[in-house]
């Protein structure tokens, strides 16, 4: 796509394209700070297309954000959506320890998740990195990059994998989870804009840039039910629960470090992010305005009645002489 743009626009485009490919100022204001599936949709989209630092940064503070709302809320739908950031967060580990303590925030915010992190549950017979090449498949083919989803396909291991998580998507024949896979990804990046969410087009000697009609700024297959995330957060959790089979192998990937405590203080602290800065204003990331309080007004003096034993209007004794 970037090579079909460099043959319409002058260079000044061609170098500025990649920063529209980011999400507007208008996507990141709308964001609502107490729903996860805003922050997660738009992270996961981000995270689909990320190839600079800047933009892996961006994509993890969003998933951060909709773990923290997860983990504030009641809501079992957003608890769901906190659990599936930290999933998220979860595949683009660069550490095992780092991958098992974002898997038990998961399960600490999900309960079905939780079951399947159960410590005495059998675990699965499967390498964790193929697990992950699995898991990334069907990541990437709910945030429409299917070409990218698909290639994961390409591995039988992984196809594999695929077909043993395939009872928990609730799905049965149709290629099982690796054709959801495919169908998932069919039509995607999306033909006319490929992901960049906007088009642009050469007019009187400049070049515009509008909203992609096609996808209309939001690439991916249909918005997915609470029931089918719900379901794709357990399938991903047993792909992601890989075991590693021996100690040696264990501490060749994480030196032996321990598992840190399952808590978002300890998040923060790992992603320099605060995740009650989830307002995107003025160009920076700022917390929630705190609402003045209101004060009761102070009672009138002279409208209060006077204590009993300040009352003029007392009955005279009538026993006196």
């Amino acid at each position: 796509m970037k090579c079909a743009m460099a043959m319409c626009v002058f260079s000044l485009a061609l170098l500025t394209s990649h920063v529209w490919a980011q999400p507007s100022e208008s996507e990141l204001s709308a964001l609502d700070p107490h729903d996860a599936a805003g922050y997660l949709r738009l992270g996961e989209s981000v995270a689909g297309e990320a190839d600079t630092p800047d933009e892996v940064r961006l994509a993890r503070r969003l998933f951060v954000y909709a773990l923290q709302i997860g983990r504030e809320s009641d809501d079992p739908q957003q608890r769901a959506l906190g659990a599936s950031a930290a999933l998220a967060l979860a595949q683009n580990a660069s550490t095992a320890t780092e991958r098992r303590w974002l898997l038990s925030m998961a399960g600490a915010l999900e309960p079905v998740l939780a079951r399947g992190l159960d410590r005495g549950s059998a675990p699965p017979a499967w390498d964790w990195s193929v697990g992950l090449l699995a898991a990334e498949a069907l990541g990437l083919a709910r945030a429409g990059e299917g070409r990218e989803a698909v290639k994961r396909l390409d591995e039988p291991s992984v196809r594999a994998v695929l077909a043993e998580v395939t009872p928990l998507l609730g799905i049965t024949g149709g290629g099982g989870a690796s054709g959801l896979v495919e169908r998932l990804s069919r039509g995607w990046p999306c033909p006319e804009c490929g992901n960049q969410r906007v088009i642009a087009r050469r007019r009187d000697g400049d070049v515009e840039r509008s909203r992609c009609p096609t996808c209309l700024g939001n690439p991916g297959p249909r918005e997915m039910t609470g029931q089918e995330l719900s379901a794709h957060l357990r399938a991903e959790l047993r792909l992601l629960n890989g075991s590693v089979r021996t100690w040696g192998a264990q501490l060749e990937l994480d030196g032996g470090e321990p598992l840190r405590e399952p808590s978002v203080s300890g998040l923060q602290r790992f992603y320099g992010v605060d995740p009650l800065a989830r307002l995107w204003r003025d160009g920076q990331w700022v917390r929630e305005p705190t609402p003045e309080p209101i004060l009761e007004p102070e009672p009138d003096q002279s409208q209060q009645e006077p204590a009993d034993d300040q009352r003029t209007d007392q009955p005279s004794d009538a026993s006196g002489d």
